[in-house]
């Protein structure tokens, strides 16, 4: 039977984010600078920070979003850089305005974000009220109503916090690549070498920080893989509501999810990746919640496809 109600997806079910201990900031040269030297600036509720080092690495390298016109982007030979911040504890992490999507069975219609959720842990937010959800919800009703983003109070994370930096360039792009191809593929990673080369290329803002690299990498990594697959599983589920005909639109434009060809590839995929979700060991220590995660997203996609059969039988 179709559901008339309006699902609301968004950050419930994100188990591990409220224990993410350090956040990336992607940004020019000069804007990562004054970060380390002053802190990270920044309005609740606006996406400013990331789980995910690919994220980072796509913002700090792409001179568009760094603010760049056209004109400029042939002149500037600012290859960026990736910010790493302790997250205060008076300050709470959350995913940012409108990264929620709104599923409509009666019509077939997703609404909302669909594609800045299916981003998973790339557009996060700071916020000063340790209920993040709520916040964010009050926020987005504020700029609803006219007042912008952009005019809401201010916020700093103290310098003390900024941890350090990695310089972009080809040999953290190649790192960071072949830990997505790994994570896509639910291949079990060497975290021992992987830790070592990402190490090598972090520069902490102060001596007496150093000591906070091993533990700093090693969750930037699981932050890393954990968007990765998150994003991943979501868009999965957006490429199965499409082929049961589905439309979806990011705010006012209507955007095409596609990728599957057809409902029988779509349940090969699940199969396949149920079968990956049970024999893989990536799966293992701080990363056995996403087995859990995965199974039920799995599922559900299942539960979809098949309710659409017999609608249509």
């Amino acid at each position: 039977m179709t559901q008339t109600r309006l699902e609301l997806l968004s950050a419930h079910g994100d188990q591990t984010l409220p224990e993410v201990r350090f956040v990336a900031h992607g940004s020019s040269r000069q804007a990562g600078a004054e970060i380390l030297e002053h802190g990270l600036s920044f309005i609740e509720a606006r996406a400013t920070v990331s789980t995910s080092l690919i994220q980072a690495m796509g913002y700090a390298t792409d001179p568009i979003k760094r603010g760049y016109s056209q004109s400029e982007i042939s002149t500037t030979d600012d290859p960026g850089l990736i910010t790493v911040v302790a997250v205060p504890a008076e300050f709470h992490l959350g995913y940012a305005t409108f990264t929620t999507a709104y599923i409509d069975r009666s019509l077939k219609l997703v609404t909302g974000a669909p594609l800045r959720y299916a981003g998973a842990r790339k557009q996060l937010a700071l916020f000063s009220s340790e209920d993040t959800e709520a916040a964010r919800v009050r926020v987005e009703g504020e700029v609803l109503n006219g007042f912008a983003l952009a005019d809401h109070p201010s916020f700093l994370v103290d310098p003390r916090f900024v941890v350090g930096s990695f310089h972009t360039g080809s040999n953290l792009a190649s790192v960071l690549t072949n830990l997505e191809v790994s994570a896509k593929s639910f291949e079990p990673i060497d975290f021992v070498r992987l830790e070592r080369s990402l190490q090598l290329q972090f520069a902490v803002r102060e001596p007496a920080q150093a000591v906070l690299v091993p533990t700093l990498i090693r969750d930037m990594i699981v932050g890393t893989i954990e968007s990765v697959i998150m994003s991943r599983l979501r868009m999965m589920r957006w490429q199965g509501l499409a082929l049961l005909g589905y439309r979806f639109h990011e705010g006012r434009d209507e955007v095409t999810i596609g990728g599957v060809a057809d409902l029988a590839g779509q349940n090969r995929r699940i199969d396949e990746y149920e079968r990956q979700l049970a024999s893989s060991k990536l799966f293992d220590g701080e990363l056995a919640w996403l087995k859990t995660y995965g199974t039920r997203q799995l599922a559900l996609m299942r539960v979809e496809l098949e309710a659409a059969e017999l609608e249509s039988a």
